[in-house]
């Protein structure tokens, strides 16, 4: 009766080592459960709009980039705010372009629209719930404006963000596939199943890539040692976060699906690959009972 009853304790042990293998997992996992994530880069948050009430309600959030509005900073973060009750939504962020007529501006011929995101902190998302970007360039091909060129470019972040990954940049005029004088290009950001208490930080702007000329005016950035790549100039209003020190050059730069360069949706940014996990985890609540003493 003792042994049985040793037996049956010793089997019930075995069942709960898997929970404890993955809850010993997911505690180790850089940033799970660590509400300070995202605290070692040092900005201005109050700068950023939070898109949390706007995108509870309605699920969307529009705005445009043109010359008296050159950059958008957004965010989706109530980390810091007290009496909050948390809650999950999807959300359809979109941004357009002004800039018409390019080709007669002065040195202005290659400018589209970039997009960084960083502080990112919203655990492990299931493939269907990666966050999604749709990047559309419309060019005007002849000057009475009766034939057009319209290209869509996808991108995707990975369902798990490393801690080691300050963030992400994306260029629309090194994605695009033919190049027009005359165009404007569009993104959208597709957040589903999104969780308040998460975080993520949003700059939409216009920018150029400098060449062969410097920037008359906005800030030159360049984070290559190689003269071959030129650098890019981005509009001033983006000064406050150089001189808070954002890591921008350590940002990892977002290829779209399907491109021939690596792109940051490879499942091996963050170390050990969580599928692995579970099938480790199915077989040992396969196995376990086996091993249990009769």
């Amino acid at each position: 009766m003792v042994r049985g009853m040793e037996a049956r304790k010793k089997g019930e042990y075995m069942y709960f080592l898997p929970v404890l293998i993955l809850a010993l997992y997911l505690t180790a996992m850089p940033g799970h459960g660590d509400s300070t994530r995202g605290h070692a880069l040092k900005f201005n948050r109050s700068h950023f709009l939070d898109l949390t009430d706007p995108c509870s309600r309605t699920g969307s959030y529009e705005t445009v980039l043109n010359r008296s509005h050159p950059a958008a900073l957004l965010k989706l973060d109530i980390r810091y705010k007290t009496l909050v009750t948390y809650q999950s939504f999807d959300c359809i962020i979109k941004v357009k372009t002004e800039f018409h007529n390019k080709s007669r501006e002065f040195y202005n011929e290659n400018e589209d629209v970039a997009v960084m995101m960083f502080d990112i902190n919203h655990g492990y998302r299931r493939k269907e719930d990666a966050i999604k970007l749709e990047l559309v360039h419309i060019a005007k091909l002849d000057q009475n404006g009766t034939r057009f060129f319209y290209q869509k470019k996808k991108f995707q972040l990975p369902q798990y963000v490393p801690y080691s990954l300050p963030g992400y940049v994306l260029y629309g005029f090194e994605e695009i596939a033919q190049w027009h004088a005359e165009s404007n290009s569009s993104i959208s950001v597709n957040l589903k199943r999104w969780k308040s208490s998460g975080s993520i930080y949003f700059v939409f702007a216009q920018y150029r890539i400098v060449s062969p000329y410097h920037c008359d005016t906005g800030i030159e950035v360049d984070c290559n040692d190689n003269s071959a790549v030129f650098a890019h100039c981005f509009p001033s209003a983006l000064l406050p976060l150089f001189l808070d020190g954002l890591p921008f050059c350590e940002f990892h730069p977002l290829h779209a699906l399907g491109s021939n360069r690596t792109t940051c949706g490879a499942p091996d940014l963050g170390g050990s690959s969580p599928s692995l996990l579970l099938l480790l985890l199915a077989a040992l609540q396969i196995l376990l009972p086996l091993c249990v003493v009769r």
